[in-house]
């Protein structure tokens, strides 16, 4: 089942308070944590994940392919 940010509850929010921080936009949220490696224990780096709605990542994809095609001088219309 598709969900929009229309569909989050409290609840929802109240989960994912602990380890997650929401957007300022208010439509989704991302998390980031260091990237161990477990024998030395050094830090290898850093992890990042992030939790959209269907409808942000289709936005987000418009967005990012209008940039291209105006880079590009590219017009993609029939």
């Amino acid at each position: 089942m598709r969900r929009d940010s229309t569909d989050v509850t409290d609840h929802d929010i109240w989960l994912l308070s602990e380890t997650w921080t929401q957007f300022p936009t208010g439509t989704g949220w991302f998390s980031s944590g260091e990237l161990r490696d477990p024998v030395a224990r050094r830090q290898l780096g850093e992890t990042y994940s992030e939790i959209l709605f269907y409808d942000d990542v289709v936005a987000r994809a418009k967005k990012r392919i209008r940039v291209y095609q105006d880079k590009l001088q590219l017009s993609l219309k029939t």
